[in-house]
């Protein structure tokens, strides 16, 4: 008898811990997958909304892409794990100095309250495909520049216009 009332109490502590783990990872899930709500391009990067945990996040996405091996394309209403990094407004010094700027290619980016007035990159992109190679900040900062621009047009529609150089 006292056998089994061990072994059944063995097997619902398996039980229960194999449910808490199964919950955790549908939380940890929720917390790194983004959706992908929306894929535009300009002519030097794709600018994607994506969302988790009811937050837009814009991200950008050089089209200058890299000898990378692609995984997987993204897709709108797709979830992904994207690593993502903070580029605007930014302390990783992604602003240079003007007269250092010989880059060939760039475009403009509008954020706005949806977005949280930020931009983002994720450093496991390679244009609109998935790669299993992470970026470094290095290679970030080596490869683009963001600056702001203050006009009078983006305060009437309470948005920020943000100018990328691509390398």
């Amino acid at each position: 008898m006292r056998k089994r009332v061990f072994f059944v109490l063995f097997v619902s502590f398996l039980v229960s811990i194999n449910c808490s783990c199964i919950s955790a990872q549908k939380i940890l899930g929720r917390n790194t997958n983004y959706k992908i709500k929306r894929i535009d391009e300009n002519d030097c990067a794709y600018i994607i909304d994506a969302t988790r945990n009811d937050t837009v996040f814009r991200i950008i996405s050089t089209k200058m892409t890299d000898n990378e091996v692609v995984v997987e394309g993204i897709k709108i209403g797709e979830s992904y794990l994207l690593k993502l990094r903070k580029v605007y407004p930014s302390t990783e010094g992604l602003r240079a100095d003007t007269a250092k700027i010989n880059f060939r290619d760039s475009c403009f980016i509008i954020t706005d309250k949806s977005t949280h007035y930020s931009l983002y990159i994720a450093e496991n992109l390679n244009g609109i495909g998935l790669t299993e190679n992470i970026k470094s900040i290095t290679e970030i900062v080596n490869n683009i520049r963001i600056y702001s621009i203050d006009c009078d047009a983006c305060k009437e529609r309470n948005n920020i216009l943000i100018r990328l150089f691509v390398k």
